[in-house]
């Protein structure tokens, strides 16, 4: 472990277990930036709704009246989705308990405090650079990969799991500490391991 980076934590008691710190500063400025787009967006609702008249008269049956109505509660609805995305990323920065990524002997566990824990077991997951990847499979992947032996010193390998909607690298990118030449270094072991059984099971 000698040159790991401090955001990479490998525990005395179990060798064969990494902690990674999780980025609570990110979900502060991910909170700080939805909160501050979204709370405007209740300003056109604050402003128009109450010059608006809904009872119709002789001269006006209030058409315009309801079509502004709509057009400033949807942009105020939307106001307030991004604001509670702002408000459960503030809840995860400012979480009072642990929070924390472990990679241990049988899985990739993320425990997130409001965010949910996710584990993820490394018998089912796969992990493929992106040397390996044909053109016809992913083009981005092909043309973003290293030579070999340089691209499994520095990055991780993209990392699936039946279970995980998104890559594995996604949810490390965005809730780890640490950047990806560390995630690759203090990974390895396990990225290792699942692809001697992927090996041995072609």
């Amino acid at each position: 472990t000698t040159g790991m980076r401090r955001s990479v934590e490998l525990t005395e008691a179990a060798p064969d277990e990494v902690r990674l710190a999780v980025a609570r500063g990110q979900g502060l400025v991910r909170a700080a930036i939805r909160i501050a787009f979204g709370l405007p967006l209740f300003l056109p609702a604050v402003r128009v709704l109450p010059n608006l008249h809904f009872t119709p008269s002789a001269v006006s049956n209030r058409l315009p009246d309801y079509g502004w109505a709509v057009i400033v509660v949807t942009i105020a609805v939307a106001g307030a989705v991004v604001v509670w995305q702002g408000m459960r990323w503030l809840l995860f920065g400012a979480w009072p308990g642990k929070l924390a990524i472990v990679a241990d002997a049988d899985g990739l566990s993320f425990a997130l405090g409001n965010l949910g824990t996710r584990r993820f077991d490394w018998q089912r997951m796969e992990a493929v650079y992106r040397f390996e990847l044909s053109a016809e499979v992913d083009d981005m992947a092909l043309a973003e990969s290293l030579e070999p032996e340089e691209e499994m010193a520095l990055r991780l390998p993209i990392l699936r799991h039946p279970e995980a909607a998104e890559t594995l690298n996604v949810w490390l990118e965005r809730h780890a500490v640490a950047d990806e030449r560390t995630l690759a270094e203090a990974l390895r072991p396990f990225i290792e391991t699942i692809r001697r059984r992927k090996e041995r099971n072609a």
